[in-house]
């Protein structure tokens, strides 16, 4: 798998129909990896975002906002719970409707906890951000994969630094990160038959925003760069 993220989010050919799965339960959702979707627009790529109810208003105003400038590319924002699979499908039904085709599907779901010890996780917690963390990922690929393989189009699956090198307080988020590493290995091979790349972001900018008393000390000083 490559990860280089400019190889994967910058320039689109102008006829491609993109789909972000995108989840922000706390931060304003124009933030983050949410940057890509103006950047895909601005190189001309017809864009389909997504977002929870709670905000709908404010997506339909990046819509505005994209749609009214200058860039040759569109925008469209959809409501979409990813935690409902009919949600997910009905997602994809739209952008297809919309575009004839889908060539990208972004996986950018996810939750990050605040900091808490096994301790403190009840199995539900657990379970819950696995559901929006893994499963909605693996919910937007099945419902993506009939129309990506049309395409031979890719499936980008924001992964995290941390889910390999892990993370203290952290047991579920790096948990899930783990597996969305491992299911897009998994997806790649299964689906490379069909000229679908399957690759994951692993967000390697994090790198440099965790403090180093969020890594075990060994780690913190054998990666700890010298200036």
């Amino acid at each position: 798998m490559r990860n280089d993220r400019n190889h994967m989010l910058q320039r689109p050919h102008p006829k491609f129909s993109w789909m972000f799965v995108i989840w922000r339960s706390r931060d304003n959702i124009w933030n983050g990896n949410w940057a890509a979707v103006p950047g895909q627009v601005r190189h001309g790529a017809k864009v389909v975002f997504c977002a929870p109810g709670s905000e709908g208003e404010r997506g339909k105003v990046i819509e505005k906002e994209l749609n009214d400038s200058v860039w040759p590319g569109e925008g469209h924002f959809e409501v979409c719970d990813v935690l409902r699979e009919t949600d997910i499908k009905t997602l994809v039904s739209v952008t297809v409707e919309l575009y004839g085709q889908l060539d990208c599907l972004v996986n950018n779901a996810g939750s990050h906890p605040p900091d808490q010890t096994i301790d403190d996780v009840s199995a539900q917690e657990f379970r819950s951000l696995m559901d929006l963390n893994v499963v909605s990922c693996f919910l937007a690929a099945k419902a993506a994969l009939p129309h990506l393989r049309k395409t031979k189009g890719n499936i980008i699956n924001i992964a995290s630094l941390v889910g390999l090198i892990g993370q203290k307080y952290a047991v579920p988020y790096v948990a899930t990160k783990g597996a969305v590493t491992a299911m897009t290995k998994a997806m790649a091979i299964d689906e490379s038959k069909y000229g679908v790349r399957v690759n994951r972001n692993p967000q390697l900018f994090e790198f440099q925003h965790l403090t180093w008393q969020y890594l075990d000390s060994y780690v913190g000083e054998a990666c700890k760069p010298d200036s």
